[in-house]
């Protein structure tokens, strides 16, 4: 996908491999079938995976849609030159992939399971912004989750982003924190500062950040 011009003057771009066609692609595969059509049942009692949580028993498209896909997305930014070289950050890529909680765990946690979804250097993506790089996938995944996609044997499914994993730093790209191990504010859960944590470390005391203080930070409250 062509992004524009970056500050270097060069034309940037990033890759995009459509998700929903790669779902189709999923579904070729007799074993993936299996596993979708065949969920591991869960006990109230226990908590086995991330779809035992109350988020997901609780969620209204999930419990209108027991069948769906759901996603986990990953996201992750690496170097492919020495990190400690002259060329730090220059060549830095962005990586996203997703996994199924369809599939079972075992399956799940294997590499071989995680699919690319999109590719691009770190540096574009802050130049050009999340919507200029990432439109197209939220575009398709709002589009699973209204209309959903036709499957092997012509099943209709529905899909959903159950979690985003990541790292420290990209949680907090992805969730708008600052991005900084020395920030004053730098826990995402929390409002602690750093000096209380430090004064403090597990006193757990501190007010928890929910969407109303998150959206009063992000005004500059």
């Amino acid at each position: 996908m062509y992004l524009g011009i970056n500050k270097y003057g060069d034309k940037a771009f990033c890759h995009y491999i459509p998700i929903k066609e790669t779902l189709r692609s999923l579904f070729q595969n007799e074993c993936v079938v299996q596993q979708y059509q065949n969920p591991i049942k869960c006990e109230d009692s226990v908590l086995k995976d991330i779809v035992d949580g109350s988020v997901c028993h609780t969620n209204n498209f999930t419990k209108d849609n027991s069948n769906c896909l759901k996603i986990i997305l990953f996201q992750d930014a690496f170097e492919i030159v020495n990190p400690l070289g002259s060329a730090k950050k220059k060549h830095k890529l962005l990586g996203v992939y997703f996994t199924l909680a369809n599939f079972y765990p075992h399956n799940r946690s294997s590499v071989a399971q995680t699919q690319l979804v999109l590719l691009g250097k770190e540096a574009d993506c802050r130049h050009f912004g999340d919507d200029k790089v990432f439109g197209r996938l939220i575009s398709d995944l709002k589009d699973l989750e209204a209309n959903g996609i036709q499957v092997a044997n012509d099943i209709g499914v529905k899909g959903l982003v159950v979690c985003i994993a990541g790292d420290i730093l990209g949680s907090h790209y992805i969730g708008g924190f600052v991005e900084s191990f020395c920030a004053e504010y730098m826990c995402r859960y929390c409002l602690a500062t750093r000096c209380e944590v430090s004064a403090k470390p597990f006193t757990g005391q501190s007010l928890e950040r929910n969407r109303e203080n998150y959206s009063a930070a992000g005004h500059g409250q």
